[in-house]
């Protein structure tokens, strides 16, 4: 007798396993940023410590682990600023390094810039000087400085430097007259440093430009009209009898130029430039 044998059907079991993810849309799942380790030191530099208004510098962070090692290529790190605007906000590392660009705008004052990525941050923020608040010394000429006496047109120039003596452009400078018309009450200064305007006035003014907290002033002074007398000793003069006129001269400014006298009776006597007294 052959033996039996007996076939049993072996069950496979199979455990499916689904990936869940945080988003319900579509099935997509959410990509978490890669930031900066625990412990990890952020230091940022600006390429420029002082801009005018308009003016751009690039933020750099640089990000660096506890180990010593630089992040991880594409470590997010995002940055803020007090004045002005960032772009991009936020930057990933590429060898350790994060790059923004910041954009001064039109107002002038101190950018206070800080970096983090995670819990790391940076310690210290920098700072950038925009505008007049980089501006620790003006000057101001007026050039002419007299005027004639019914009025002229000057040229009032400012100059906008820093504590170093360097000349600073695209700083905003506002000028003030005690008397006269300014051509432009407000102007940014060019590459020189320089920021101009002109006055025009028939009277003495006191020029004042002033750049962030930095104010200078320049006097435009006026030249008197100038003035002659004619006099005469003999109070009641006759028909035929010699008198003796004296002519007397004031001309703060140029000598006059040419001095005539007209007698009345068809006759006269040209005195040519006359300064100061003489007599006819």
């Amino acid at each position: 007798m052959l033996p039996r044998v007996s076939f049993h059907p072996v069950r496979w079991s199979v455990t499916l396993v689904a990936s869940v993810c945080a988003s319900v849309s579509l099935g997509s799942c959410e990509k978490v940023p890669l930031l900066a380790p625990t412990a990890s030191v952020i230091t940022i530099v600006s390429s420029r410590t002082v801009l005018p208004v308009n003016g751009t510098a690039q933020i750099i962070a640089t990000v660096i682990e506890q180990s010593g090692t630089p992040a991880h290529n594409g470590t997010l790190v995002t940055f803020t600023t007090t004045l002005g605007t960032l772009e991009p906000q936020e930057a990933v590392t590429s060898n350790g390094q994060a790059v923004v660009t910041l954009k001064a705008g039109t107002q002038s004052g101190t950018a206070s810039l800080v970096a983090f990525s995670g819990s790391a941050r940076t310690e210290t923020p920098i700072t950038v000087l925009i505008g007049g608040a980089a501006a620790t010394a003006v000057s101001v000429t007026a050039n002419p400085a007299v005027v004639p006496s019914a009025g002229g047109t000057v040229t009032i120039a400012a100059r906008v430097s820093d504590d170093d003596g360097n000349n600073l452009a695209g700083v905003p400078v506002s000028f003030s007259t005690t008397a006269g018309t300014l051509g432009a009450s407000l102007v940014n200064s060019a590459a020189t440093g320089e920021a101009s305007t002109t006055l025009t006035t028939s009277s003495a003014a006191t020029v004042t430009a002033t750049a962030g907290s930095r104010s200078a002033t320049v006097a435009v002074a006026v030249n008197d009209a100038p003035t002659v007398v004619v006099s005469t000793t003999t109070t009641t003069p006759t028909v035929g009898e010699a008198t003796v006129f004296s002519v007397v001269t004031t001309a703060p400014g140029s000598p006059i130029s040419s001095v005539s006298i007209d007698f009345g009776d068809g006759a006269s006597l040209s005195l040519g430039s006359l300064t100061g007294t003489t007599s006819a």
